[in-house]
């Protein structure tokens, strides 16, 4: 069995560098002369930053529940693993493959969405790192892997 696609680290990085920047500038703001005179405010300032803290603890958790591996792929089936199930996709089904990268604003990322069109269902796996190669990649072991079937009938 063969790892196709991977967890990215692009949006735990993204959330990272906003984390340490608002703390940095909730502190920096808690330091000022007029915030240090009102303790009112400084409590304030506290809780929003126990509150960032948080909120950035729980998407860190969910962050590392998800599967290192996200695709694996062996001569038959295509797997794709989530939190809580796997599913597996016979490579004979598979109609096409899309990547769609993540984008904000004027900024393109690497890391995205994967589409796997099968004859019953459309499957999706989201924050894959390097998604267009994954999609090419895929798309090459699938003909690979039809046209080897067809030689052998």
């Amino acid at each position: 069995m063969i790892t196709v696609g991977k967890r990215s680290s692009g949006q735990f990085s993204i959330y990272t560098v906003l984390y340490v920047g608002l703390v940095g500038l909730l502190v920096f703001g808690s330091q000022t002369a007029s915030i240090r005179s009102n303790p009112e405010q400084s409590r304030w300032i506290y809780l929003c930053i126990g509150t960032f803290t948080v909120i950035y603890l729980i998407y860190v958790s969910s962050y590392f529940s998800i599967p290192k591996a996200l695709i694996k792929m062996d001569e038959k089936n295509l797997y794709l693993h989530h939190r809580s199930h796997q599913d597996i996709i016979p490579l004979i089904d598979i109609i096409g493959v899309n990547a769609r990268k993540t984008r904000s604003r004027n900024m393109t990322y690497t890391f995205g969405k994967l589409f796997i069109e099968t004859t019953s269902k459309t499957y999706f796996v989201s924050s894959l790192a390097n998604c267009e190669a994954v999609s090419s990649d895929i798309s090459k072991r699938l003909f690979d892997a039809r046209s080897s079937n067809q030689t052998s009938i």
